[in-house]
């Protein structure tokens, strides 16, 4: 196959909503190669998406400008593909929302690494009762 790939990304949908998940690139040539081997004909393919518009949106994770960033106020602020950034303990995090569970509720969680179970439950993180510290967020422009 020619060309190099760059980034891969899965899509599922839950409950109607589509999300995307990414892999580490390290892992990408295992993914190809099993992928060509699970391939009815032993090869692997390439096709347009049924729904490209949904990976567009998700693709267009791009850094965010310090002007953009926000404090967390208050539940139903956050949504998948917006980053966040906080600390836990003395390691800082930077990452973008992968799930928000119980959207908009007092036990909404967001989900930042699924595969690691990383997540904080918002309003914990509100009353300072969570172990991440100083919640911003930067949305994401769909």
């Amino acid at each position: 196959m020619a060309g190099k790939f760059t980034k891969v990304l899965f899509a599922v949908e839950l409950d109607g909503k589509p999300y995307g998940v990414e892999l580490e690139s390290d892992k990408l040539q295992q993914l190809l190669h099993r992928a060509a081997e699970l391939s009815p004909d032993g090869q692997l393919s390439l096709s347009p998406m049924p729904n490209q518009q949904m990976f567009e949106v998700v693709m267009r994770k791009t850094p965010a400008t310090e002007t953009e960033w926000q404090q967390l106020q208050a539940v139903g602020q956050i949504h998948v593909g917006d980053r966040i950034r906080c600390t836990v303990g003395d390691k800082k995090i930077d990452a973008h929302v992968a799930l928000v569970l119980n959207p908009g509720t007092e036990s909404e969680e967001v989900v930042y690494d699924s595969f690691k179970n990383f997540y904080f439950i918002t309003s914990m993180a509100l009353e300072g009762t969570s172990s991440h510290k100083g919640v911003e967020f930067c949305p994401t422009s769909v």
